[in-house]
């Protein structure tokens, strides 16, 4: 009886020992990794809206991989594409519910889904979401 209980325990840790977590993928000591650059150092060119005093800064032209890349997503993320952008100023800060609304009251733009930001978003300094 003694015997089998020795085996059993020998068993138990043998089990548990084997249950430890795999040595991450170490990269060899001569291996070359290609690295793309994503990051321009170069000074942002920026300006301020005069309308309502927005700043907003410069993205360049420039292009990009857009789709799937991890083959993890949605059917409509395939298949991975090139698109080129042309240069355009984008807001430095978040748009906020209330920046929206203004536009939305100043254009006339027609917007239907108050509720839906309303759950996330549910104060005016909250960005706005679902545009």
């Amino acid at each position: 009886m003694v015997v089998q209980r020795s085996v059993v325990v020998m068993l138990l840790m043998i089990a548990f020992i084997g249950c430890g977590e795999d040595e991450p993928e170490k990269v060899k000591p001569n291996e070359v990794i290609e690295v793309e650059r994503i990051i321009d150092e170069s000074p942002t060119q920026e300006i301020i809206w005069e309308k309502d005093g927005t700043e907003m800064v410069l993205i360049p032209a420039g292009s990009f991989e857009m789709g799937d890349h991890f083959n993890e997503g949605l059917a409509r993320e395939h298949p991975i594409h090139i698109v080129e952008l042309d240069a355009f100023y984008m807001d430095k800060h978040e748009v906020t519910v209330r920046k929206f609304r203004e536009f939305v009251r100043e254009t006339g733009y027609e917007y239907d889904r108050w509720d839906d930001v309303a759950e996330s978003s549910p104060t005016s300094r909250h960005p706005m979401i679902f545009v």
